[in-house]
């Protein structure tokens, strides 16, 4: 659900506060089911997948120093990452973690020098990558150092159910002493990831694999 509060002043510009409306509504809905997807406990929101129990987490490197990330840490959640989410899989990590980035291209680790590829860089594609899939920063993660602030996931293994056109409403009574106008945006999804509720084991065995990946706390 998302209010918003339009003053009798702003009442007299109808053309400037529809549009103005639309825009802040859009802006909130997008957060909090962006947020949903990612965060959600599943009790009245969507069950994000960082809640489910496929999310897959994978260790630091031994001696690795606090609030880090090392090209052997990419690595390694690309291996656990199951084959048939590999195609549409993406990262996505908290904006602390850029400066981190730029250090995998100084020979650290594996080569690191290609563990990175910035956006317009030597791959020439228009967003950052890793392992050759697309890096996002969102506001849905924690920051660097905290698990999950560095996570991977496939979300074709997630299913978002729509349950109609967002409902509108509109109110002259609750802020009536105020001089102001509510409006009302309720809109009702649901969501979950489709995987089992533990990471898999690999038909030929070996370590668990997972559509979705984080990497753990590094204190």
């Amino acid at each position: 659900m998302s209010l918003f509060y339009a003053t009798d002043e702003m009442l007299r510009s109808p053309a400037w506060l529809t549009a103005d409306v639309g825009r802040a509504f859009a802006a909130d809905m997008g957060w909090m089911i962006r947020d949903a997807v990612f965060n959600g406990s599943g009790k009245g929101r969507p069950l994000g997948i960082t809640k489910h129990g496929s999310y897959l987490g994978i260790d630091k490197e031994t001696g690795q120093a606090a609030d880090t990330i090392v090209a052997e840490n990419i690595e390694k959640m690309w291996a656990r990452v199951m084959l048939p989410a590999r195609k549409n899989f993406k990262w996505f990590y908290d904006q602390s973690c850029e400066p981190q980035f730029s250090a995998l291209n100084l020979g650290d680790g594996f080569n690191g020098q290609l563990v990175y590829m910035p956006a317009g860089g030597i791959s020439g594609a228009p967003y950052n990558s890793f392992k050759g899939r697309p890096a996002i920063a969102t506001e849905h993660h924690n920051v660097l150092g905290d698990a999950g602030d560095f996570i991977g996931t496939d979300l074709g293994f997630y299913r978002m159910v729509d349950l109609g056109a967002p409902e509108q409403a509109v109110s002259v009574h609750v802020q009536f002493l105020y001089g102001e106008t509510v409006f009302r945006l309720m809109y009702h999804i649901d969501g979950e990831s489709i995987l089992p509720t533990s990471a898999i084991t690999p038909a030929s065995g070996g370590d668990t694999v997972s559509a979705t990946v984080y990497l753990k706390e590094r204190a």
